[in-house]
Parts: structure tokens; sequence; C-alpha cells
């Protein structure tokens, strides 16, 4: 079963956004939330309402198609993480390319 979990407002399209859309494709005992567009401020927030829904114990978040992530999608997807983890659930993130992977490579660096 595939559900739209949550979809951006629509930006004009000329100022070079993507809108993030999140699809929670559920199977048995797991999630997968599959990411596109650019996860940022103005996006932050659907990535923890999804995550808020997933009740199944094993999540796969699928960024494969995330072209952008700023401070704030980073900090949403660390608090879904937190979040994952305190419910006792099983997280993968895959997927990770271009801009959104050279952020974590530099926040990891830097810590």
């Amino acid at each position: 079963m595939t559900v739209l979990v949550a979809e951006a407002a629509v930006v004009d399209a000329s100022e070079g956004y993507e809108a993030l859309v999140v699809h929670a494709s559920i199977d048995r005992d797991r999630c997968t939330l599959n990411l596109a567009g650019e996860l940022d401020c103005s996006s932050s927030g659907q990535l923890l309402r999804a995550a808020t829904a997933v009740g199944q114990s094993g999540v796969v978040i699928d960024m494969g198609l995330v072209s952008f992530m700023d401070c704030s999608g980073y900090g949403s997807l660390m608090a879904a993480l937190r979040m994952f983890d305190q419910r006792g659930q099983t997280v993968v993130i895959q997927g990770l390319t271009g801009q959104p992977t050279r952020l974590l490579d530099l926040i990891t660096q830097l810590g």
C-alpha cells in the first residue's frame, strides 16, 4: 500500500524551489518514507508529521530524491531519528546523494 503522507505548499517554480513530497509505503512491519525535493526550513515539519504517523517497528527513510537539505532539514531528520529511537523502532537511511550527503559529511567532521 502506498499513501501520500504530506506534500509541501506549491511554490513558484521560477524560484527554482522543489517542494518536498513524502510518500509512505507500508509492508507489514516496515514503513518506507520516500522523500523527494528540498528538505529545508519550509518543509521540515512535513518529515516530522510523517514520522509521527509511523507505527511499524522498522522504518526506512529513502532520501534518494532529496535534492537539497539545510540545517532545518537536518534538524528535523535528527528529531525524527530520536523519535523513532525513543519508540524502539529500527531506522535505516538510504539513498543519500549530492548536497545532502555533503552536508552530513561536514556535520560529521565538525562533530
